[in-house]
């Protein structure tokens, strides 16, 4: 059965940390300390690996609900939420990362310069300045 906002309000602390189920892997984990941290419990590639989607009161049952589906979502298209936090988070707000926009506009260039045929010669120097490919 899902938890209620009246129910996780109400949790008390005991002598280990306790663990209460929300559905589809994801709960609310009660420390001693009093701490309340929301978790999804997922499998993937065979091991069960678990994420924290936040702490209780900064991030509600609805918002840890929502956190929990987008993680989901990726795991349904075979991502690790974990490893695509770790990446995002090793690149911070720059996305893509600027090395690796460098590396593409350096290929698009090369073979800009290399190509014989004049539709990729187009297609380079578009992708090159970011311009659309016209429609009409």
């Amino acid at each position: 059965m899902p938890l209620t906002d009246e129910q996780v309000q109400a949790l008390q602390p005991g002598s280990k940390a306790r663990r209460f189920a929300d559905g589809g892997g994801m709960y609310l984990e009660v420390t001693p300390a009093g701490g309340r941290y929301w978790r999804l419990k997922y499998r993937i590639g065979g091991r069960e690996k678990r994420i924290s989607l936040g702490v209780y009161p900064t991030v509600s049952l609805g918002e840890a609900r929502e956190a929990a589906q987008a993680a989901r979502a990726q795991l349904a298209q075979g991502i690790d939420p974990s490893q695509h936090r770790k990446a995002r988070k090793a690149v911070g707000d720059r996305w893509p990362p600027p090395d690796l926009v460098e590396e593409a506009q350096r290929v698009l260039v090369l073979m800009l310069r290399q190509s014989r045929d004049d539709g990729a010669r187009v297609m380079a120097a578009r992708a090159i300045l970011g311009v659309e490919e016209d429609q009409s």
